[in-house]
């Protein structure tokens, strides 16, 4: 059932119309992608429904007590307050809730048996303490546990100041918070910005099976794909409802848009024979009359949009010397930061055509590794040799200082740009998000996110024949990404990146370089394969331990008896975590069974038999009383246990 209306909302921003007459409506649990071309709106109406913009015209209906949570695109939080008491700001309301309570149990007890208004304070009490349950007040340790750890915070963090964090960590710190908060419609402008791979696994799981309705704006394609019950499309202001996930709605919209640009053509063709008739042959007295017919059916024809157009850009990449067959060869290559192994004892070679997609956790050493490799920064140990021939070419967002302040986008790009390519030059910038007077800035005044775009844009112009990227899909949109993605796997040389875009890695890659724990190991295949590795081994460690030792020998970079000792320990970490998992189903039990005894006596307690019996109420309210006892001690057992899994869970052996 529909939780939340929108009707005819509008929104102008000086002559520009950004949302014209938008309808819809968002049904309870459902998970929506909000999508259009970057500029259509798409923030702007998350703002709307959040209440923070107001619209100029329209309303929104919701249901009685529906609650929403908004998540701004790249929202930070830099309060004084440590991680896990900023964490725990998100039951507030709740907490309210409590207060409220234990002001009506006070109300209750003041009052004597069939005093007038005690009814009425028993079927508030008995309101408020079912919000407070299935609001689940009482696991808030454990959901803040489980949402800070998905997003990868460790229990070192927990009591760090949330300002003292970096922007990227503040960011998911905003994340959590609004995860935590439980809305009945949880608003996610951008949620995966600054997530690694992992973490955005873990939203990804989390949105799934979250109870509340969900609407999403990200650039992330498989993670819309994956989490999409339907799309609503923003165009031209004009709001469009797809009932299926991303995929499904771009096969319905390019079968849309087949027919649009049809229709279009049509009509512009039947226009442009009409007006050329009538400008031809208007001055003539003896062709009147078929002028003015040509006239009226001109103006009888129907007005079709111009349907959006897709340009296809090819990148004719210049001829660079053939290298040799061996691009990179990496020996025993080691990198210490603060007196720890960032990584160690990394080896590997990349031979002529092979793409590598670089892997790991945020603060992994995916970005060192590959600065290394570019040579723009040194190893603490070990070799990086290239092959014969090799013209490296190195891409990172911190790289705006090699753009001339003086000049304008255009004239960065028209200064390396060949002769053969100039022609598609305008066509280029468009893809990349430069259109109209865009291309007239100064590189001085553009965004971080415009320089990293100008930036990838000059690289593809000359790109060597080993390109070396570091989160090139960031500050891209989709239809970017795709012209990016449709270069790069044109291009005949070596690469090897960085990147959380799925959609972007799985055609890309074709081997995985893994960095986890300061080791390394290389997987042949795609990210695809890499990832079913991984959940095999996370499913049957003993099986995968065993039959690793040849793939160990040729591929994984750690010793054999590590991984001896590593099996041994994870035989004694999974026993321990079934015995913890076995407690902990044993306490929820008990909660539970607490909870529904208490509701039970606290129904009995509104009869009217039993209030107007005082020697009953009295004994009611007494076994209420040590009943909640008896639920908080359990769900304090429950909280240790669960703290003692949680350092098991994050431990290393």
């Amino acid at each position: 059932m529909p939780g939340l209306q929108l009707q005819n909302i509008s929104l102008s921003f000086g002559a520009r119309e950004i949302l014209s007459g938008v309808d819809t409506s968002l049904d309870l649990g459902c998970r929506t992608a909000l999508c259009g071309e970057n500029g259509s709106g798409k923030s702007t109406l998350m703002k709307i429904i959040a209440g923070i913009t107001p619209a100029d015209s329209g309303n929104i209906v919701k249901t009685s007590g529906f609650s929403v949570s908004y998540l701004p695109q790249n929202a930070v939080i830099t309060s004084s307050l440590p991680l896990n008491k900023e964490a725990e700001t998100a039951f507030d309301p709740i907490k309210k809730l409590v207060e409220e309570k234990d002001s009506l149990a006070t109300a209750i007890a003041s009052k004597k048996e069939g005093e007038a208004g005690l009814s009425k304070l028993l079927e508030q009490y008995a309101q408020v303490d079912d919000k407070i349950e299935r609001s689940g007040y009482l696991l808030r340790a454990k959901k803040i546990q489980t949402v800070l750890t998905g997003l990868g915070f460790s229990d070192q963090d927990l009591n760090r100041p949330c300002r003292d964090f970096s922007l990227g960590w503040q960011m998911r710190i905003a994340l959590a918070r609004v995860l935590l908060e439980e809305a009945d419609l949880l608003l996610l402008d951008e949620p995966t910005n600054f997530l690694d791979l992992e973490a955005r696994y873990w939203l990804l799981d989390f949105v799934k099976n979250t109870a509340s309705g969900v609407l999403l704006v990200s650039h992330d394609r498989y993670f819309l794909d994956q989490v999409s019950e339907s799309v609503a499309e923003l165009f031209m202001g004009r709001l469009k409802i797809y009932r299926g996930n991303y995929s499904f709605y771009e096969k319905q919209r390019e079968t849309e848009l087949a027919t649009l640009v049809a229709q279009y053509k049509t009509v512009e063709e039947r226009r442009e024979q009409l007006e050329g008739f009538i400008n031809r042959f208007r001055a003539q007295a003896s062709k009147a009359s078929l002028v003015q017919s040509r006239i009226k059916e001109l103006e009888k024809l129907p007005v079709v949009e111009r349907p959006p157009s897709v340009k296809h850009i090819h990148f004719p990449f210049a001829e660079e010397p053939k290298p040799g067959n061996d691009i990179l060869r990496v020996t025993n290559l080691r990198h210490s930061y603060g007196g720890q192994d960032v990584f160690s004892n990394l080896e590997f070679t990349l031979a002529r055509n092979e793409r590598l997609v670089v892997v790991g956790i945020n603060g992994a050493g995916k970005s060192t590794l590959l600065r290394i490799l570019a040579g723009v920064q040194p190893a603490s140990g070990g070799k990086v040799v290239y092959g014969e021939h090799v013209t490296p070419a190195f891409y990172s967002q911190d790289l705006a200082q090699t753009l001339d302040p003086a000049q304008t986008v255009f004239e960065s790009m028209e200064t390396m740009t060949p002769t053969a390519l100039f022609p598609k030059l305008a066509n280029m910038l468009g893809a990349f998000l430069f259109r109209g007077d865009d291309i007239k800035k100064k590189t001085s005044v553009l965004s971080g996110g415009e320089q990293s775009r100008l930036l990838l844009l000059r690289l593809l112009i000359k790109p060597g024949n080993l390109l070396i990227l570091d989160e090139p899909t960031n500050h891209l949109d989709m239809a970017s990404k795709e012209v990016l993605l449709d270069a790069l796997m044109t291009f005949s040389g070596t690469i090897v990146f960085v990147s959380h875009d799925r959609a972007f890695i799985d055609p890309l890659a074709d081997k995985v370089l893994e960095i986890r724990n300061a080791k390394a190991r290389l997987f042949h295949g795609n990210y695809s394969y890499y990832r079913e590795r991984i959940e095999k081994e996370n499913a049957d460690q003993n099986e995968t331990m065993s039959g690793e030792a040849g793939i160990a020998k040729k591929h994984a970079i750690e010793p054999e008896n590590d991984q001896e000792t590593a099996h041994d320990a994870m035989k004694k970490k999974r026993a321990l975590l079934r015995k913890y998992d076995r407690e902990e189903e044993e306490l929820c039990r008990k909660i539970d069974s607490a909870a529904a005894f208490k509701k039970e006596l606290e129904e009995r307690l509104a009869l009217p038999e039993v209030y107007m019996d005082g020697e009953k109420m009295r004994e009611l309210k007494e076994q209420i009383k040590k009943t909640e006892s008896l639920e908080q001690k359990h769900v304090e057992d429950w909280e240790k246990v669960s703290q003692e899994r949680h350092k098991l869970m994050s431990s290393n052996h």
